[in-house]
């Protein structure tokens, strides 16, 4: 909706206004984030890191559905204490005051509106299998009783599935 309005960068403008804005961020005290851009954001950081110029650390937290094999690589690539690959992160709902989570009841001003997930239950399971089978960490957004039972279900079941281990799934956002 809004991106259509946004003003177009080249890799140069983007870089440039990546490097300005977290140089900012000691001055303000802040020493460390955390960052759930998408995987292009990671060459930014990668740049800013072989300039030697990246004055916070950072913890990268991509889209869970997209691009594993280059998640591999990253992971590889960032074992320092400046870039730490965390978790694949995602939203299966919206939130409660919005109407967008997703509930096992309807919501009580409209009998017919239980709200719906952002992600379709098989390429839930599918993603958070795929990710777990590759020993990444998941974080699920999720705020309806109906979302959280689905990313309770797909932890479960990737958990039976793949090999045992001391796994640290995520639910964010609860409400």
């Amino acid at each position: 909706l809004v991106e259509q309005y946004l003003p177009e960068h080249s890799e140069e403008d983007l870089k440039t206004i990546v490097m300005e804005e977290i140089s900012r961020l000691p001055a303000l005290g802040i020493t460390s984030i955390q960052d759930n851009s998408p995987v292009e954001m990671l060459n930014y950081y990668r740049y800013l890191l072989e300039q030697r110029r990246l004055p916070v650390r950072v913890s990268v937290n991509p889209p869970i559905i997209e691009h594993l094999v280059e998640y591999r690589q990253f992971r590889r690539d960032f074992t320092g204490d400046r870039i730490r690959f965390g978790y694949l992160n995602g939203d299966i709902d919206g939130s409660i005051a919005s109407q967008t989570a997703y509930l096992i009841q309807p919501y009580l001003s409209d009998v017919h509106d239980a709200g719906k997930p952002f992600i379709d239950r098989d390429l839930l399971n599918s993603m958070v299998h795929l990710a777990d089978n590759e020993k990444f960490q998941a974080g699920m957004g999720a705020a309806g009783d109906a979302a959280v039972n689905l990313i309770l279900n797909a932890y479960a079941l990737s958990s039976r599935v793949n090999d045992p281990r001391d796994r640290r799934f995520r639910i964010e956002h609860l409400t």
